[in-house]
């Protein structure tokens, strides 16, 4: 699969708010839930964990799930603040920090995640309907019977299921509602992952983040930090983490011996 992105030399712009920005730099929240699992011998879960360790640890997205890399702050506070969302299905970003501004696109996120999984992209399928993600809820002992358009609720699965599903929805971090709500975009992750279903999981998340960049009014806390983070990595290389830079705290998969 070719994913190099071919951009022209820019010049360096001035760091400015996005115009969805009504807010100070200072003002964005790092939502301290995005944590892959945080688990102790007395963990309710303890006998499944295992099993949904090992599944995690094989699947396309174990990257962003599982690296156990530093986040920091001023990265993705910057990034959430200037990332201005252009026509091409490209981002304009600048982050002084990090000395880093530029557009990137849908390759370059998908090589710093780590999700080009299959040779080539005419190979991936469509994702599935929610509609056919709700009936297979009722396949894997979903609690209660399963509406065309009732809310998900992750305490409703079994024990397995439902540790999988807090990896989910916490891996992609951010969420200002309850954790136990399901979204449709997070049943279909949890749906195609367990049946192996090859979506393109870049393109969605990518496209989810230029959707939330365009919203006429930015919310204030920063989404997917654990992937914002593997792309400013990726972008910076070895100078990724240099200066004095404030840590967002994060948990990453673990085994408690």
């Amino acid at each position: 699969m070719v994913n190099q992105e071919q951009n022209p030399p820019q010049q360096e712009q001035p760091f400015v708010a996005a115009k969805q920005v009504g807010f100070n730099l200072e003002d964005i929240i790092l939502n301290p839930n995005n944590k892959v699992a945080l688990l102790y011998p007395e963990h309710n879960n303890k006998d499944h964990f295992k099993c949904v360790f090992d599944f995690i640890y094989k699947c396309c997205l174990r990257k962003p799930f599982t690296k156990s890399s530093n986040m920091y702050k001023e990265y993705l506070t910057e990034f959430w603040y200037s990332a201005k969302a252009l026509e091409n299905s490209k981002v304009y970003f600048s982050t002084p920090t990090g000395g880093i501004y530029g557009e990137i696109g849908v390759n370059t996120f998908r090589n710093a995640i780590g999700t080009h999984y299959l040779p080539h992209s005419s190979e991936y399928v469509a994702p599935p309907s929610i509609d056919i993600v709700r009936l297979w809820f009722e396949t894997i002992r979903y609690g209660e019977g399963v509406t065309t358009k009732g809310t998900l609720k992750k305490s409703l699965l079994p024990p397995r299921w439902r540790l999988l599903m807090a990896q989910v929805i916490q891996c992609l971090g951010g969420k200002t509602v309850g954790f136990d709500q399901i979204t449709n975009k997070e049943a279909i992750i949890l749906y195609s992952l367990a049946n192996r279903i090859n979506i393109n999981y870049a393109n969605i998340f990518w496209e989810d983040i230029i959707i939330k960049l365009n919203k006429k009014h930015r919310e204030k806390v920063v989404r997917y930090t654990r992937f914002l983070s593997l792309l400013m990595m990726h972008k910076m290389k070895e100078g990724y983490g240099d200066g004095e830079l404030t840590i967002y705290p994060s948990q990453v998969f673990s085994v408690n011996k």
